[in-house]
């Protein structure tokens, strides 16, 4: 946690961001991160962070959405990052609520949350209660969260499975999606059948079935493009990973693969 005195936190909530660029260990080359901000909210800092701990001194752009965020963007060339801003959901009634969501541009590992109160606070609670409470020891501290998360830069899951279907033997089946990544939204999902030589394989019917996390599954055919390629489109509405089941048809013969989308903010 970075030390904060109280004529910088006085102005509401308090939200840092500290993180880690997956599998980059060293100073890299010049990279924009972005992340979503509250509109309206106060960017104290964005920045890199030195191997000895130190801040870099980094200016930020910000580009605001239609749906009530603002786009922070800014550059590092370490693989360890900072950014913290201060808003005020709390409003002025004396049992103060708020909600707090973490709305992702980049894909994200892993995501840890701490919370933290001030120390005259009473009946503080979370719901649900997941992450972790920690009690701050100052009283001019409305609010604290703390996230520290990891995010991958580097290439997705994979988007060439492999599979047997009679006639053929072997084939490889992949997906490529309008935008790659994907964003929210009606998303072309666009498969290409080919033998391990690159030629094309004509199979008969293409059928997709995609989900996101537990929710139900949508099915649909997709339409012959030419021989070895189908589309169809999806309405990926949320950010994070959706599976997208497909059953590729030869006659009476089947073939199945998965592969899994992260889809990022269409923003």
């Amino acid at each position: 946690m970075f030390p904060c005195g109280p004529s910088t936190i006085n102005r509401g909530v308090l939200v840092q961001y500290q993180g880690t660029l997956s599998g980059i260990a060293n100073k890299i080359n010049a990279r924009d991160l972005s992340f979503l901000v509250p509109k309206g909210a106060g960017v104290g800092a964005a920045c890199a962070i030195k191997p000895n701990g130190n801040h870099t001194s980094e200016t930020w752009k910000e580009t605001d959405t239609d749906e009530g965020w603002t786009i922070i963007t800014f550059q590092i060339t370490e693989p360890d990052f900072h950014l913290e801003y201060y808003y005020n959901p709390l409003g002025s009634a004396p049992d103060k609520k708020m909600t707090f969501a973490y709305q992702a541009v980049l894909p994200v590992d892993e995501l840890q949350l701490d919370v933290q109160h001030p120390f005259k606070a009473t009946n503080f609670v979370l719901t649900p209660m997941t992450g972790k409470i920690g009690l701050l020891g100052l009283v001019f501290l409305a609010v604290f969260i703390f996230g520290s998360f990891y995010i991958q830069l580097a290439s997705g899951p994979a988007r060439t499975q492999t599979a047997r279907l009679d006639p053929f033997g072997e084939i490889r089946v992949h997906l490529e999606t309008q935008p790659d990544p994907p964003k929210t939204g009606s998303i072309p999902l666009i498969l290409h059948i080919t033998d391990p030589s690159g030629k094309a394989v004509a199979v008969d019917k293409a059928h997709y079935a995609y989900s996101f996390q537990e929710r139900s599954v949508h099915e649909m055919d997709g339409e012959r493009v030419d021989d070895g390629t189908f589309q169809a489109t999806a309405a990926l509405t949320d950010v994070g990973e959706w599976q997208v089941h497909v059953t590729l048809f030869k006659g009476a013969q089947q073939a199945q693969v998965t592969f899994i989308l992260r889809v990022m903010a269409n923003i």
